[in-house]
């Protein structure tokens, strides 16, 4: 792929990934300087993304530090697209970026961004049983430090805590530790917390395409069975171009029945 074709192409505004875990074993790593390091190993070593200028923004954090940084299309080169420009958006640019960074350190997590930038559930574990007390002012407070301590006892890197009136909520530095602790199911012996706890997955719909719409927050009085197949044909038949549809596919997340 040449300079003059990225720069006769269209890309749309907001399009970019996140990459997560870089940097997950060794407490304040300097994320940004790890994956522009990547990103130059890859532009060496694959001549055809050279040309696909990126840029490697800081994911903000009130935390201690994160493993979480995002990749843009780098649009300051390239032409804006005139009114009514019909050239198609080059996702694809972006698509061969996320492709070539998951094969360079497979421990990392690339994906499309879920949400606005510095936000992102998905390194979140949240202990809902564990909420204010009336008899305790500092219950919660007491539960996050034991929470921490149990944690760093079982090597799980932890990037930044904090309670609320809905329990208390770890930010963890690896999925693949989210993963591990979700999977462990209720959690019986934390010392200090008189009682078991349940963890659960901070609440977000990855993307797994670059254009893909989330229907979220369904009311349990719609028919749940035959829902996915009432959406599908909903969206079918109002969005359509020349008669054809521009629904490439669809797909429901069983985890989140309401999605």
């Amino acid at each position: 792929m040449t300079t003059a074709m990225i720069k006769n192409a269209c890309l749309p505004t907001g399009l970019d990934l996140i990459v997560r875990e870089i940097g997950a074993r060794k407490r304040n790593s300097d994320t940004v300087k790890l994956l522009q390091t990547a990103v130059e190993y890859i532009q060496k070593d694959s001549p055809e993304l050279a040309d696909v200028l990126i840029i490697v923004k800081q994911f903000n954090t009130r935390g201690d530090w994160t493993t979480t940084a995002y990749i843009h299309l780098d649009s300051r080169s390239l032409p804006k697209p005139s009114v009514g420009s019909e050239v198609e958006p080059r996702a694809d640019l972006l698509h061969a970026w996320k492709d070539a960074l998951q094969r360079h350190d497979e421990t990392w997590e690339v994906q499309w961004t879920p949400l606005t930038h510095g936000k992102d559930k998905r390194l979140w574990i949240r202990f809902a049983q564990l909420k204010e007390d009336p008899k305790d002012a500092n219950f919660q407070e007491k539960c996050r430090t034991h929470l921490l301590a149990w944690a760093k006892l079982r090597g799980y890197a932890i990037t930044n805590s904090y309670f609320n009136p809905g329990g208390v909520t770890l930010c963890l530095a690896s999925p693949i530790d989210v993963e591990q602790i979700l999977d462990r199911g209720s959690l019986e012996k934390i010392p200090g917390i008189p009682f078991s706890v349940q963890p659960v997955r901070g609440r977000q719909v990855e993307i797994e395409n670059a254009f893909e719409l989330a229907i979220t927050g369904l009311s349990d009085d719609y028919d749940q069975e035959n829902l996915h197949d009432m959406l599908r044909e909903w969206l079918v038949d109002n969005f359509q171009l020349d008669d054809i549809t521009t629904l490439a596919r669809t797909r429901s997340d069983k985890s989140k029945p309401s999605t």
